[in-house]
């Protein structure tokens, strides 16, 4: 992954701050979109590492390849399981945990919510209101932000030729939450080189 060092300072302050590692609660952990496996690897100690409080965790992601990479990441990881599905899909978050461990306590987004378009990304915050109601739980997402020379280089090549940086868009996503009704209880901005990346805590909107 080229933008990986770009990338892990706003993944560890995304563990930080939704609480997935350290002194706190035994918690299930849903990552949608959970690529290499590189990250949720890191959840679970090997040798010194401090204990982590990851009881259970789920991925899914829509490619194949990646899907399949990530369960080979995690093949020695007895409470770690990973299935290929489309988010996108209504319901289909639902199913996936059902099979697994039920409603998760964490619900996570690693630089995926920055691909979704408007109706995409509605449909898949619904699911994850729906399922962090149940739990009482808290979602946390990261995707690259605007307000540096390069995000809006980055920006202007999306406008003309989006797959040349994957689809993924600079993108506000705790204006997006909070006009959604999700109250966004913690927020950082990471800056690695002008690649700037937006981290967001947040709880679900109460059922209407």
């Amino acid at each position: 992954d080229l933008v990986a060092p770009f990338e892990d300072v706003a993944r560890e302050s995304l563990t930080r701050l939704s609480g997935i590692k350290g002194d706190g609660p035994q918690v299930k952990v849903l990552e949608i979109g959970c690529g290499s496996g590189r990250w949720a690897k890191s959840l679970f100690p090997e040798g010194d590492a401090p204990v982590s409080n990851v009881s259970q965790y789920l991925g899914v992601d829509y490619s194949s390849t990646m899907s399949n990479e990530s369960a080979r990441c995690l093949s020695q990881i007895q409470t770690a399981r990973v299935v290929r599905g489309d988010a996108r899909r209504d319901g289909l978050l639902a199913e996936a945990c059902t099979s697994f461990f039920g409603p998760p306590d964490r619900i996570v987004a690693s630089y995926v919510l920055d691909i979704l378009d408007e109706k995409d990304l509605q449909r898949v915050m619904s699911q994850c209101a729906t399922l962090l109601r149940s739990s009482g739980g808290l979602f946390a997402a990261t995707s690259i932000f605007p307000g540096s020379p390069l995000m809006k280089l980055w920006e202007s090549i999306w406008q003309t030729a989006p797959t040349v940086v994957g689809g993924c868009r600079p993108k506000d996503i705790r204006a997006k939450l909070e006009s959604l009704g999700w109250q966004v209880i913690a927020a950082e901005v990471t800056d690695v080189l002008g690649y700037r990346s937006q981290v967001v805590l947040a709880k679900p909107p109460a059922e209407v």
